[in-house]
């Protein structure tokens, strides 16, 4: 086994504004050992004027000292992984507007600063140590997939994301992200699940990008085979299959592919082969936050794999 699983202890926390009945208040905790955390707070409050306007204040701050940088592109093995730090601090504020029943508009604003380097000592990078001014503008579905509907079920969310340097070590960047699930009814609550996610990231100065900011894949977050962010370039495509059953009235079993690819550019995505992991895993229902574990194959050995779905990210 890879042998990167780390279990982790999390908080999630929401509740009423005092004196404020229609305002929510978020706080979320995540401990994973004792060189890895984040913890981030946010406050959802809704307009005054409005029902269908949200306004909202995140911060969030992580440090990470067991990631790995494993070069830009595919043509680098495992067993070259370099491990790596990297701390983050996060400070900005979001509008959240309902346009229509399936559509939901958000603006998202704030400063972004962080640092990286080797483990050891050391930078691996030209753009080790960045702070940008970041804009997000996104539009969603206003509602998530339900695992267990028997009818056909779909999500989608677009977004483009500004990042403008405020030192002179870093470029600018343009992100581009595309996202879709549908899910399928087979035969007797059976269903057929398919994923795609398509990012790629414009700028005019690509050696001055931080690494951690390119688009990445890998377990988690869409190669559920291989490790985390085992992959990283300025485009990626991935696409998602899972087969799901009922075992309990609760439970859901079910099997997966994951495909996904990464080039320098949008139109290198389709010229060579796709990374592939299979796994089986089992979803445990619980209303619109579902537990799965699994565990998934690839060329580089098995894998481990846990996600909560908590709803829309925050």
């Amino acid at each position: 086994v890879d042998g990167e699983y780390d279990p982790y202890i999390g908080l999630k926390l929401e509740h009423a504004v005092f004196g404020l009945s229609q305002d929510r208040m978020f706080h979320h905790a995540k401990f994973e050992n004792h060189k890895d955390y984040s913890w981030k707070f946010r406050y959802l409050a809704n307009s005054l004027s409005s029902e269908t306007v949200k306004y909202s204040f995140l911060f969030k701050i992580k440090s990470d000292q067991d990631t790995y940088f494993y070069r830009i592109g595919n043509g680098y093995e495992k067993s070259e992984r370099i491990f790596a730090t990297y701390s983050s601090v996060f400070a900005g504020g979001e509008i959240e507007k309902t346009i229509s029943r399936s559509a939901v508009l958000r603006l998202s604003t704030g400063l972004w600063k962080f640092q990286s380097g080797l483990l050891g000592g050391g930078e691996f990078e030209r753009a080790a140590n960045a702070q940008y001014f970041t804009s997000r503008f996104t539009l969603s579905d206003s509602k998530l997939i339900d695992y267990w509907k028997p009818a056909v079920d779909n999500y989608w969310s677009a977004y483009i994301e500004t990042g403008l340097p405020t030192n002179t070590s870093v470029a600018s960047y343009a992100r581009i992200n595309v996202q879709t699930m549908t899910r399928l009814p087979i035969y007797q609550n059976s269903g057929l699940s398919v994923g795609t996610r398509f990012e790629f990231l414009l700028s005019p100065n690509r050696e001055l990008v931080p690494y951690f900011a390119l688009p990445e894949i890998g377990a988690e977050s869409g190669l559920r085979g291989y490790s985390k962010e085992r992959f990283r370039d300025f485009a990626l495509l991935a696409i998602n299959f899972e087969y799901s059953f009922p075992i309990h009235e609760r439970i859901d079993a079910f099997v997966l592919t994951d495909l996904a690819q990464t080039a320098a550019r949008p139109s290198g995505l389709l010229h060579s082969s796709f990374y592939q992991s299979f796994g089986i895993g089992a979803r445990l229902k619980k209303g619109d936050n579902p537990i799965s574990v699994g565990i998934a194959s690839c060329s580089e050995g098995f894998k481990l794999f846990s996600s909560i779905a908590l709803g829309k990210a925050w």
